[in-house]
C-alpha cells in the first residue's frame, strides 16, 4: 500500500495545533461536583497529530512493527475504564489495545516507507465517544550485521513484539497552577511517558507537613487526575505536593513537583 498525502492542509494544521495548546498540562472545568468531588466529569478530549514510528526492516520483515505507543487522552469520569477502536487503520497489520490505547503490530509485507493516516475513538462510558486524527511514520532501516554504511540501523525502543527496552517512565515537567479558584469543581490531567503503558498507579507525598494536596481534591490512582472541588479553607494557600507514577511493569517515576495556588 502506498503512503496516502491527505490534501487536508488543515486539518493537519489543527490537529497539530491541539496537541501543542493541548489538554496535557491544562487545567480544566469539571461539572457536576460537590464538595468532596465524588461524581466531578472532565471533559473528553483526544489531542490529534500524535505521531506513531514503526520500523520496515529490510533485512528481516519479521522485525517490521510498530514501536509500541500509548495514545495521549485527557479527562473523562476519574475511575473509569477507557475503551479503544480504529476508526481507520492506516492498513491491516497495525493493532489497539482496547483497554490502554497502545498502538502496535506487525506491518504487512510490502508496507513502503512513508507516512500513513488513521483515525481512533475513545470513550470512558459515560460521555459520548471521541475521534483523533494520526500519522504512522513507517522508516526504512537494516537489522543484519552486514548494514551499509550510512544506512539506519533499527530503532530497539519498546517495540510491539516485546524485544527491546522501553524508556525511562517520567511525568510531564514541574507545573504550577496559580489562582484556583475555590468552591468550584476542577479537574486536572496528568500525564506520563515512557516506560511500559498501560500506566497503572499514580501517588502524591506531602512536600513538608505544612504543603499537601489542597483539601477537597483528590489524585485518582488509575487515571492521574487531580479532581474535586477545593474548599473555601484553601482560599489564600498555596500548596505543594509531589507526584509518581508506576507502569505495568512496577516501574515507578521520579517525583514531580506541583505547587496549587488558590
Amino acid at each position: 500500500m502506498h503512503p496516502t498525502n491527505r490534501p487536508h492542509s488543515t486539518i493537519a494544521a489543527i490537529a497539530v495545533a491541539a496537541l501543542l495548546a493541548g489538554c496535557l498540562d491544562a487545567p480544566k472545568d469539571g461539572s457536576g461536583g460537590t464538595s468532596n468531588g465524588a461524581s466531578a466529569s472532565i471533559p473528553l478530549t483526544l489531542p490529534s497529530g500524535q505521531t506513531v514510528s514503526a520500523n520496515r526492516d529490510v533485512a528481516n520483515s519479521a522485525n517490521s512493527l510498530v514501536l509500541a505507543q500509548e495514545l495521549a487522552v485527557c479527562g473523562g469520569k476519574p475511575g473509569s475504564a477507557y475503551s479503544w477502536q480504529f476508526t481507520q487503520a492506516p492498513f491491516s497489520g497495525p493493532t489497539i489495545d482496547t483497554a490502554s490505547g497502545t498502538i502496535g503490530g506487525q506491518l504487512p509485507a510490502g508496507t513502503g516507507a512513508g507516512s500513513y493516516f488513521f483515525s481512533v475513538s475513545v470513550s470512558d462510558g459515560n460521555s459520548p465517544a471521541v475521534t483523533g486524527y494520526f500519522t504512522l511514520n513507517v522508516v526504512s532501516c537494516d537489522s543484519s550485521a552486514t548494514r551499509p554504511s550510512g544506512f539506519p540501523t533499527c530503532p530497539t525502543r519498546a517495540l510491539a513484539s516485546g524485544n527491546g527496552t522501553a524508556s525511562p517512565i517520567s511525568i510531564n515537567s514541574e507545573v504550577g497552577l496559580s489562582q484556583v479558584p475555590t468552591q468550584a469543581s476542577f479537574g486536572y490531567s496528568l500525564r506520563g511517558s515512557g516506560g511500559t503503558p498501560p500506566y497503572k498507579t499514580w501517588t502524591w507525598t506531602a512536600v513538608t507537613p505544612v504543603n499537601t494536596l489542597p483539601p477537597g481534591l483528590a489524585l485518582d490512582a488509575p487515571s492521574g487526575v487531580i479532581w474535586g472541588t477545593p474548599l473555601s479553607t484553601a482560599s489564600g494557600t498555596t500548596y505543594t505536593f509531589d507526584v509518581t507514577v508506576s507502569d505495568s511493569v512496577s516501574a515507578t517515576s521520579p517525583a514531580s513537583r506541583y505547587t496549587i495556588a488558590f
